[in-house]
Order: structure tokens, then sequence, then C-alpha cells
């Protein structure tokens, strides 16, 4: 059970280390802000747009979800790594 909520924590970090790493914020520049890696899921529009949605906002989230399972994929392969190199140092 430790090792699952160590895991899970890690994911939680990667997650919001690529999402804060990889955010554009153009709004400054009549631009869109952006956030997501490897799949942009939160789009939220300003300044002068012509082909943006009604709502301000848009959030996708099936690329949400691909997110936090890229996030989930690089913490167990850091686990596992981790784990690799302690076994070989005994």
């Amino acid at each position: 059970m430790k090792k699952g909520l160590r895991v899970l924590f890690l994911t939680l970090i990667i997650f919001i280390c690529f999402s804060l790493l990889t955010m554009k914020n153009e709004m400054i520049n009549d631009g869109n802000t952006t956030i997501g890696f490897p799949f942009t899921f939160f789009t939220k529009y300003g300044g002068k747009c012509i082909s943006c949605s009604n709502s301000p906002i848009e959030i996708n989230y099936i690329k949400l979800f691909g997110d936090i399972l890229v996030s989930l994929l690089v913490a167990i392969l850091i686990w596992v790594g981790y784990n690799f190199i302690q076994k070989r140092r005994k």
C-alpha cells in the first residue's frame, strides 16, 4: 500500500510539473492560455478570437485523463528505475 501511495504522489508531482513547465500564457498579447503536456486539456481564450468557442474557457477531460495517464507511466518508470538502481547497489 505504501508503494502505491508513493507512486500516486509522484504521479501528482510529475503532472503538476509537466503542466506548469509547458503552460503558455499569451493572454497579454491577445492570445490564449493553454495548459497540458503532451495533450492540451485547458484553453482560456483571450483578446480577439475568430475561431473560438462561445465559452471563454475550454476543458477537455479526455485529454486531461491522457495527461494523467502519461504522468502515471513516467512515475512508474521512475519508480522501477529507482528500485533497480537500489538493488544493483546491494
